[in-house]
């Protein structure tokens, strides 16, 4: 089953540090580990249209105003690491249709703007338990863990190889979207960012 800390053990096992007990341990892995995995995560379920961590929600209207033609304004999803679509409330997910949306920030924070009325929100969201993690992103995302820890956890090192984290980042995350995509009836979505080729 996988874990927060099971990533993090792969994370510090592939910069070559010791192995990792708990985020409680008194170790600059442990505390690299546990600062940085929230965003590593994140990160990489931003990367495209996750099936298992896809939510449909309703939105909530924040602004009506008849003056403009996207005249509804909705409070942006909680918890959301990626808006993909918004729709009416009768329209299946996976349409092909697009209803436009722009972004906007107010005082309140981040808001939609659409001319949908009583819109839903199709996004991914980052509420979602690592046990429902494919093992290919689970890897993925700790690659890219090593990443963000490797200069405070393998400081004073020359032999960390960047390029092969960042190699193996992309390699599984390019898995886990080919096999997130065979697993779901949708509409192709981009792939991945490929670290590789920047």
């Amino acid at each position: 089953m996988i874990s927060k800390l099971q990533i993090a053990q792969w994370a510090v096992s592939h910069i070559g540090q010791s192995v990792l007990n708990s985020f409680t341990d008194d170790s600059e892995a442990a505390r690299a580990t546990e600062s940085f995995i929230d965003a590593a995560i994140a990160s990489s379920l931003a990367q495209r249209i996750w099936g298992f961590a896809t939510k449909d929600s309703v939105l909530a209207l924040v602004e009506d105003n008849d003056k403009r033609p996207m005249r509804y304004l909705y409070a942006y999803p909680k918890g959301c690491a990626r808006l993909w679509k918004v729709l009416p409330p009768d329209i299946e997910p996976n349409t092909i249709t697009k209803y436009p949306f722009s972004m906007e920030s107010i005082g309140q924070g981040k808001v939609i703007r659409t001319s949908v009325k009583d819109a839903r929100a199709v996004y991914v969201s980052l509420d979602v338990d690592p046990i429902h993690f494919k093992f290919e992103f689970a890897m993925g995302v700790s690659f890219l863990l090593a990443i963000m820890c490797a200069p405070q956890i393998g400081r004073g090192s020359d032999k960390i190889n960047y390029k092969r984290l960042r190699d193996n980042y992309s390699y599984f995350m390019a898995e886990a979207g080919a096999i997130d995509a065979n697993e779901n009836e949708t509409e192709s979505v981009e792939t991945a960012y490929d670290f590789r080729n920047s």
